[in-house]
């Protein structure tokens, strides 16, 4: 199987700096595996600070998108490097982008897909596992252990795969006009500016602590967003940040005087070897942060050997160095006013006390010895170099979970059926029962005429559907499952796992995420484009012909799940003979179904039938019987009182 790397490549951000890193650790260990590598760019940021090496490395992997449909036909895996919603904003956003469309493609179309990603608090959005539920995604891959238990949460596996923490080879440039810091006190930030990051804290914290200290300097490299940049944009991120940090100095007096603390602040998109340039000029590295998934910007100062101050949780404990480092605690608090977060996601509020504390701490090594900072640098460095974040070791991890995962069986469907591919997932399943018997279990009243243990004894061995609640009649003998929206409950397969269909008229993230909820497996959604014209419905058209699975995947509206879809796919799956339990239909003039199962309380209701729909449906199942004989296919159904047409053979169970 090939593999396929979708990442933002060639953007400032930190998931591009990330993807760089990654393809830098894979192109080391490549040639050690018999796969075929390749990768997708998909850019969000309108400027881009890579440097020609790096452009040249991803140029030596990146797919031809003008022969995409070729490589849609061969089984390969996609690794999608990106916050799960951003497929939301993509659709939206870069829907028109041809790299964006490629992409969609190459998702829809996988035989299996892992999603790289990182999250800041303690659980994931609900509608990101909607999304993995939607694309049948079969692992997240995440760079910290804090996140591989939020990503876990809703069962889908996840593995820890950190990124690449290597030595600089960098020669640093100044940054022209830059004011001299020498025989300063320099802390530097850097990171974007947002409510996460925290700047607001380590504004007040800094100004409260060195408020009688000018020698006293915070850098702080930012920006606010860098995508479809216009000229003066960042000129305009430059005016309102330092407007937010003026607000706080002045929110700040003593004696009605303001701090001596001075700030500096680069608001721009820069080359990396300026960015060097500004952590050899600093004394200290610090992040109030309120949650990091990973935290490149605090492993790239360590890398330069400086001493970081950062909170004592997130994903950055796990290669920090305490004994080396300054850090503070914090509480956690629910998210509020973030459109991203609900308000049981937690972050996490660093104590502006303690962080004050700590620059003070720093400060006074700084004015005693100042090597000592230094050596702390150092040690913090050494104990990175120690552990396994280099380009071989992050490689040879990436391919081992991939491969692995390629590699990997799943005990209940064939494999293909880990594939979003509807297409796919349905040649497979073509003509897979050829000339075998079928026998479908539907919610009529007529099922409990059959006791489970009459049926597990008179249908061993044979291939079982089973449509809505008539799967819990007997769930241990269920080869087929459908359900819909309409009279839902969430369905247990710890018994037995069968291969199920979904079917509705609305969209399907809509309904994973808002109907059928993320507790429900299901492995093929089919659609129905319309349910609002009844002229168009298969009881009036009667054009089965049109619906076969080898003309479309749009299914029709039935009304009813049976002709819609469960009758196309026992058709398609090449049963000879299709034996039906609990097909009742109803008496005509009736405008409520009746059940095998007593009233419960259900998810979504059906709502009641037309009035001319029973009539309708008894009179289609007459021309579904002719149509089926014609494709020398039998029709039965098991029970003497079912409403359906008369000319379709009863055939009793005994």
């Amino acid at each position: 199987m090939n593999i396929v790397f979708a990442s933002q490549f060639r953007d400032s951000s930190g998931y591009g700096s990330a993807a760089r890193s990654y393809l830098k650790s894979i192109d080391k260990v490549i040639e050690e595996y018999n796969c075929s590598f390749n990768i997708l760019t998909i850019q969000v940021e309108s400027i881009s600070t890579i440097t020609q090496e790096e452009d040249q490395l991803i140029k030596k992997y990146e797919i031809d998108i003008k022969q995409i449909d070729q490589h849609l036909q061969e089984e390969y895996i996609l690794i999608w490097h990106q916050p799960t919603g951003m497929i939301l904003f993509g659709d939206q956003a870069l829907k028109a982008d041809n790299k964006w469309i490629t992409f969609k493609k190459l998702l829809e179309n996988c035989d299996k897909n892992i999603n790289m990603s990182v999250w800041e608090s303690n659980k994931i959005p609900e509608l990101w596992h909607s999304l993995h539920k939607k694309y049948n995604t079969c692992a997240t891959i995440v760079p910290c252990e804090w996140n591989r238990e939020a990503f876990s949460q809703n069962g889908v596996k996840s593995y820890v795969l950190p990124h690449v923490i290597e030595e600089v080879n960098i020669e640093s440039k100044p940054i022209k006009s830059f004011p001299s810091l020498k025989d300063k006190f320099v802390c530097f930030s850097m990171s974007q500016w947002n409510n996460r990051k925290g700047f607001d804290l380590l504004v007040k914290s800094f100004y409260i602590e060195f408020f009688n200290n000018p020698d006293a300097f915070l850098v702080i490299k930012t920006y606010m967003n860098a995508m479809n940049l216009k000229k003066g944009d960042m000129v305009k991120q430059r005016e309102y940040i330092t407007n937010q940090i003026l607000q706080i100095k002045n929110s700040i007096k003593k004696d009605n005087q303001l701090s001596k603390a001075k700030i500096l602040v680069v608001c721009d998109v820069i080359q990396y070897e300026h960015i060097s340039w500004l952590y050899e000029q600093s004394d200290v590295f610090v992040l109030t942060t309120r949650g990091e998934g990973f935290g490149l910007t605090i492993s790239e100062a360590i890398m330069h050997e400086k001493p970081v101050m950062v909170p004592d949780f997130g994903g950055h404990v796990d290669y920090l160095d305490p004994k080396n480092s300054f850090v503070f605690s914090g509480n956690f608090m629910p998210y509020l006013g973030s459109p991203e977060h609900d308000y049981d996601m937690l972050y996490y509020e660093p104590n502006i006390l303690e962080v004050c504390e700590k620059l003070r701490q720093c400060y006074n090594i700084w004015s005693e010895d100042p090597m000592k900072l230094k050596d702390m640098g150092k040690k913090a460095k050494q104990y990175i170099q120690n552990s396994s974040y280099d380009f071989e070791s992050i490689g040879h991890s990436f391919m081992s979970i991939v491969l692995g995962e390629i590699n990997s069986n799943n005990s209940y469907k064939p494999k293909v059926l880990w594939s979003n591919s509807t297409q796919k997932k349905l040649d497979l399943l073509k003509d897979i029962h050829k000339g075998e018997d079928c026998y479908i279990l539907t919610c009529g009243p007529s099922l409990k005429n059959y006791t489970p243990e009459f049926l597990k004894e008179r249908l061993r061995g044979k291939k079982i559907f089973a449509i809505k609640q008539a799967y819990n009649h007997v769930p241990e003998i269920v080869d087929y499952h459908f359900f819909n929206v309409n009279n839902f409950e969430v369905y247990n397969y710890t018994n037995n796992r069968p291969i199920v269909f979904a079917t509705s008229a609305e969209n399907e993230l809509a309904c994973c995420h808002k109907v059928w909820t993320n507790k429900q497996d299901y492995d093929i959604f089919t659609f129905i484009p319309d349910d609002r014209d009844f002229n168009q419905a298969l009881c009036t058209s009667l054009e089965f012909d049109k619906y076969l699975f080898d003309n479309t995947l749009l299914r029709p509206w039935g009304p009813g799940m049976m002709t819609e879809v469960v009758i196309y796919a026992a058709i398609h799956m090449g049963f000879k003979n299709i034996y039906t339990i609990g097909w009742d239909l109803e008496k005509p003039g009736s405008t409520k179904s009746s059940h095998f199962y007593e009233n419960k309380s259900l998810i979504r209701p059906a709502d009641p039938m037309k009035q001319e729909e029973i009539s309708l449906n008894i009179e289609t199942t007459r021309h579904l019987h002719k149509w089926l004989k014609k494709k020398r296919i039998n029709l039965f159904v098991a029970n003497d009182n079912s409403y359906v047409h008369k000319s379709v053979p009863r055939r009793i169970l005994k």
